[in-house]
């Protein structure tokens, strides 16, 4: 049986939405799914929305790959939904990354320099920055 763990996109967690997907793959393709909260995200510990470092949320990757290796038989993919693609990209060149059989892309969002994005693209989110300087100067 495959294994997928499914890293969620930025500002989400892992039940918002993705419990369909996890249950489809199970259910329908006898896939086993499990879905993570990246630090600073839904039930993880810590301060909500917030990571010391990118290489502690990788490190936190490998070590749930060892687990998944460690309880589960058969392939072992990962899976990164808008950032959490881009963040499984980033992941692939640390020199300390675990082995795994692949990695899956949906909807990524690898960065506004990356040039990935359709001319056409209705942005996810619009920045009015004089709303962020007023909040802190008040």
């Amino acid at each position: 049986m495959a294994n997928v763990i499914l890293i969620h996109g930025g500002g989400a967690h892992s039940l918002a939405g993705y419990e369909h997907i996890a249950d489809t793959l199970q259910h329908d393709f006898h896939v086993n799914t499990f879905l993570i909260d990246l630090r600073g995200h839904g039930h993880s510990e810590g301060k909500k929305g917030d990571t010391p470092s990118v290489t502690d949320v990788w490190h936190d990757i490998s070590q749930f790959v060892d687990t998944v290796k460690q309880q589960h038989k058969g392939a072992v993919y990962l899976c990164g939904h808008s950032s959490g693609a881009g963040l499984l990209l980033n992941y692939l060149s640390w020199p300390k990354k675990r082995e795994v059989d692949g990695y899956f892309f949906i909807a990524p969002e690898f960065g506004y320099q990356s040039g990935t994005s359709s001319p056409n693209q209705i942005p996810f989110a619009t920045v009015q920055v004089w709303k962020f300087v007023l909040s802190a100067m008040t």
